[in-house]
């Protein structure tokens, strides 16, 4: 689900009432998009199910949340048991050469080729479902963010659209002392954020499991 930028409006004019709207939103969004980058707090899965033969998946083969775009993979799973690691095409020339594209057997890894696009690295066997958490961010077009990110960080967002506006020179409401603050806030929140993201999406302990008799 998503939810306006409108709904931020009231905590930035509360401090700057005589702000135009595109000017609010334009700040606003901004803020979202570098607070999303910093905490990686905004995450889904991405599920898709292989195709023989196909290596890369995009936003066509799953759906991307409203107006937001991927901004990190992480490690996934295909099938019920297989583990797929994260790699950076970097990474895997170094670990497969450089005709890792080609390689052959149970996909092993996951990587990114663009901002929507997702590679399996191995050969493909149809019908298996992968599932990939990805952190998110908003579009540079968004109208709405992700409910979670309004419902707990409205505030913090706020706090980072007043730290841009304040900045802005030569106008009513430019005030250097007041976009530090604003600053200052907004970075103790995004450390705050960090740190629950970090706690709420810690890799869990792997559970080894043995077959009985």
């Amino acid at each position: 689900m998503a939810t306006s930028l409108d709904s931020f409006l009231p905590n930035v004019l509360i401090d700057i009432p005589e702000i135009p709207y595109q000017v609010a939103i334009h700040h606003l969004r901004n803020a979202a998009i570098e607070f999303c980058i910093k905490t990686t707090v905004i995450r889904s899965d991405l599920t898709f199910t292989t195709v023989a033969d196909q290596g890369t998946y995009t936003d066509s083969d799953f759906t991307l949340p409203t107006d937001q775009l991927i901004y990190e993979i992480y490690d996934g799973t295909y099938g019920e048991l297989n583990e797929l690691i994260r790699k950076t095409p970097e990474q895997l020339n170094q670990v497969l050469g450089y005709n890792w594209k080609n390689e052959g057997g149970r996909p092993q890894y996951i990587t990114r080729e663009d901002k929507d696009t997702v590679r399996l690295v191995g050969a493909e066997t149809a019908g298996i479902t992968v599932t990939i958490p990805a952190a998110f961010k908003p579009t540079q077009t968004a109208t709405s963010v992700d409910d979670d990110l309004y419902d707990d960080w409205h505030e913090s967002i706020a706090y980072g659209a007043l730290a841009r506006i304040y900045k802005i020179a030569r106008k009513p409401w430019t005030d250097i002392g007041a976009a530090e603050l604003n600053q200052r806030i907004f970075e103790a929140e995004i450390i705050e954020a960090q740190r629950r993201a970090e706690n709420a999406f810690m890799k869990p302990t792997r559970v080894v499991r043995y077959g009985g008799i």
